[in-house]
Order: C-alpha cells, then structure tokens, then sequence
C-alpha cells in the first residue's frame, strides 16, 4: 500500500509539473483574478497565477471610485434610469471614438461595445462574490448614476479584489515575487514563458494558453521607460500608481510582435491629495472622483471656480492648466455626507483635508479676498436653484448654503492611468502586427489598448478589468479543454 501511494504521488506530480492543460495569468489584480475565475468555472482543471508583487491586488486594490455598469440591478432598485446604448455613448465621447455629433450605437467601437454590453453582467459578477455594489453615483462625463461603490465608505478596490479573490481560496495556484522575463512563441502560438523568482532563480513555464493582465506604465521610470518613449512631456509629473506599474507585459508582447495602440494616450487625473507634510512627493493618493460626483467643487487659488467639477477628466486637466497657483476641493458636510466614512480616512488619517466654520475662515486661510468666496459660494447657489451654471454643469449632487462649514483640501492633477497597450479583439485575444491573434495569448485589464480611446471614463477601468478578465478566463478554458474553440 505504501509502494502504490508512492507511485500515485509520483504520478501526480509529473501530471502537475505538466502545464498542457493549466491557464496561466500573469498579473494578480482585478482582471486576473477575475480571468482565473471564469477559467475555472468554465473547466480548466489547473489555474497558476504569477505576479511580481508579494502580495495580490496591484492597482485595482487602489482603485476608489467604484465600477460602472448600465442596467445592473442596484440602478432597477433605486429607479436610476440607463442604457447600455447611452453607457457606450458617453464611453465613445469620452475616448474621442467618432464625432461626438455623430456617435450611435450602431458606429459603436466594438471594444466599447462590448464593454458596455457585458457591464450589468459585470456588476452581478461582483455581487455573486458578496461584494456591496449598491452605493450609486454619477461621476464626470456619464449620462446617469452608473458607478457602483459600496456602501460605508469602504475603498471600492479592496473590496471588490477581496470578494473575488476570497472565492479563489484553495483554487489557485499563486507564484508570487515572480518576475516574467520572456513569452516563447513559436510560429505565432504560445508555448510558455521564463521567469526569475524572488531567489533569483531563473526557469521555464511551459504553456500553451496565457493569459497577459500585468498592467499600465503610469509609474514606468524604469531604463526602458514607456513614458520616456511615448509621453516625455509627463515624465516629471506625479502619479496614484504603485512602483509596479512599469509596463512589463506591454514590453513582453513587443518582444513578440504584438501590435501596440494609443500609446501616447495617457490620462492625467484632475485631483490628487497634495500632503501638506511631503508636498512634493512623485507618488501621491487620489482624490477619488467620486468626491466630486458627491458635491465637491472645484476652486483656484483666487478663490474662484472655473469649470464643470463633472465634465470629461481631460476638459477638467485642461481647466486646471491655465490656472495660477493651486487647486483646492471644497466640500460642505452634504457632500462629505455622500461620500461616506471613507472621507475621514483622507482627512483624519493622512491629514489631507481641514475643516473650517464658515467661507470667512476659509477664504483667511486661502489668502483671498471673503467677498471673492462669498461671491462664488452665490453664484453656485444661484446655478443650483437654475438647474445650470455657466460651465454647462446640470447635476448638483449636493446643495451648499452661505451657512455651511466647510472642508478644504489642496488637489494638484497626476497621472493616473494608460489608455494605450496591447492591441485586442472583443474575444481577449492579443493581436500581431498584422492584425491576426497570437494563438494561445489572451489579455485584460490595463495591459491592453483601444477600449477607451484618448481619455477614459470614471469606473471603467475596474469594469474593463472585470469584462476582458472574464472573456479572457472563459476563452483560455475553452482552449485548454479542447473542442470547436480551441483554436482561440
């Protein structure tokens, strides 16, 4: 009995040691985990996932203003009206994906499409996890209360990564401190990859389906730099990223011939926390849009408002780009109110944030004028009760008074997300130079480019992770498994 246990753990390993009929994911946040999900559930008998980082989340963990969805069942709860067709419009405007005069659903960005298609869909999935979906808000540049948050303040990333990731408990192989160094391909297919482990050790990952989920470049300062290459001029602004955004596997599918988009696409986010304590730190925390989409608005260091708190991100960068001096959120205890708890985590954890009793105070603490802040607290209250104030803004999430205490925080505009990446078809997969897929390559989620053209939404990027994430995992299975899509 001993001999045949000997032999059968024998046995086992070499079945194990074989990678023939494994899915491997490169990358350990929202689209991966997301990815190995859906691979598992539609068959795949080994899932080995393989990140850099010591720890699962990457930047989705981050992530703060929640995930969109158009026709999800929170939004039928609460009686918000959407469309999948109006979500993929405002998505299309976003990105500059056709005349914004012309722009149907039908013209649709099949990326886009997709995108929006697969977002109530995406939304469940996060439910059917136990993740709280239900907080809804309507941030800059969409059309209806369409990103989904949870409720009590609790940071939408982390939540929405331990929900999925807790439902791989025990189901997932992780090689973590795993640094991929090449993708081996043979006449256009996959056949693996090598790595270097957190030891230093070097070796080869044999596979034939693998799926890429590795990430952006917006923190690439790396020799080989992204940044350097495709947008010098944003090489010296700061970033919310994490030091492991370094573009790794758009680099690995070059090596390979994979075509590259929209690489000098790179978003800068209109509001990160400046640290009254490290002002000029180069990594710095968001100022989640969301607090914008709760009421907050938007000032110069005169006092003064200048734009739609709610327009497109790039209209608002630009805005804040002829200003003089620094940019300040002011919120009222409504807006902090629909924020959540979560405020209180920026203001009294990482002291970004100070509270004042009356627009007297703060406008001695500003330096300016009371009247000059007296005179915009007016004009806003007078746009409220208008419906419309002279920057085109319509939504008015919260109501200010000249009675209102209000909370100051100092914002500066970083870089936060890359648009650009690996070129890829509605199924996942990752396309050559010529056009065609790369047999056995799939990716999802930052890594990859075309889905939200020049600027992105909002809450899409975690949608987009979830989405591709899961057409990737569901496609990479049916590859493993074999039958009439296993050409994929």
């Amino acid at each position: 009995m001993g001999l045949f246990c000997v032999f059968f753990a024998l046995i086992l390993a070499i079945a194990q040691s074989s990678c023939d009929n494994a899915v491997v994911i490169v990358g350990g946040g929202m689209a991966g985990l997301a990815a190995a999900t859906e691979a598992l559930e539609h068959g795949a008998e080994r899932v080995i996932l393989v990140d850099k980082e010591v720890r699962i989340g990457g930047n989705s963990a981050k992530a703060t203003s929640g995930m969109n969805g158009a026709g999800s069942e929170p939004q039928k709860d609460q009686n918000v009206e959407d469309s999948v067709k109006g979500f993929a419009y405002d998505t299309m405007v976003s990105g500059a994906l056709g005349d914004k005069t012309k722009v149907t659903y039908g013209e649709a960005n099949i990326l886009a499409q997709t995108l929006a298609e697969n977002s109530a869909a995406a939304v469940g999935f996060l439910q059917s996890k136990g993740a709280d979906v239900t907080n809804l808000v309507q941030c800059g540049g969409h059309s209806s209360k369409r990103t989904h948050r949870p409720q009590g303040g609790r940071p939408a990333g982390w939540t929405f990564v331990k929900a999925v990731k807790d439902g791989l408990e025990g189901k997932v192989d992780y090689q973590l401190s795993t640094r991929v160094t090449e993708i081996l391909v043979e006449n256009n297919a996959v056949q693996g990859l090598r790595y270097v482990d957190g030891d230093g050790n070097e070796g080869v990952l044999e596979t034939t389906t693998l799926i890429l989920a590795t990430g952006g470049y917006a923190n690439d300062h790396t020799e080989t730099s992204l940044l350097a290459e495709f947008r010098p001029d944003l090489i010296d602004i700061p970033t919310t990223n994490g030091p492991w955004a370094t573009g790794d596997g758009v680099k690995l599918g070059r090596s390979i011939n994979a075509k590259m988009v929209d690489m000098e696409a790179v978003q800068v986010h209109p509001t990160g926390f400046v640290d009254p304590k490290d002002r000029d730190a180069s990594t710095k925390f968001l100022a989640p849009e969301a607090i914008r989409g709760s009421g907050a608005i938007l000032i110069n260091s005169q006092g003064e408002r200048f734009v739609n708190e709610l327009d497109l991100r790039s209209t608002v960068v630009a805005a804040e780009r002829k200003q003089m001096g620094s940019l300040y959120l002011v919120l009222n205890p409504e807006a902090k109110q629909n924020f959540g708890p979560a405020f209180g985590f920026y203001q009294y954890r990482k002291g970004f944030a100070q509270d004042y009793d009356s627009y007297v105070e703060l406008a001695e603490q500003l330096n300016v004028d009371p009247e000059v802040m007296k005179n915009t607290l007016v004009e806003y209250i007078a746009s409220q009760k208008k419906g419309e104030d002279q920057y085109g803004k319509t939504v008015f999430p919260a109501t200010f008074s000249l009675e209102d205490k209000l909370t100051l925080t100092e914002i500066t505009p970083v870089i936060h997300y890359t648009m650009g990446g690996l070129a890829t078809n509605e199924k996942s997969q990752i396309l050559n130079k010529n056009g065609k897929p790369i047999t056995g390559l799939f990716g999802a989620g930052e890594v990859t480019g075309g889905v939200h053209g020049k600027n992105r939404l909002a809450g899409n990027s975690l949608l987009e992770c979830v989405v591709f994430g899961r057409i990737a995992g569901t496609n990479a299975a049916h590859r493993v498994c074999g039958g009439a899509k296993s050409e994929l």
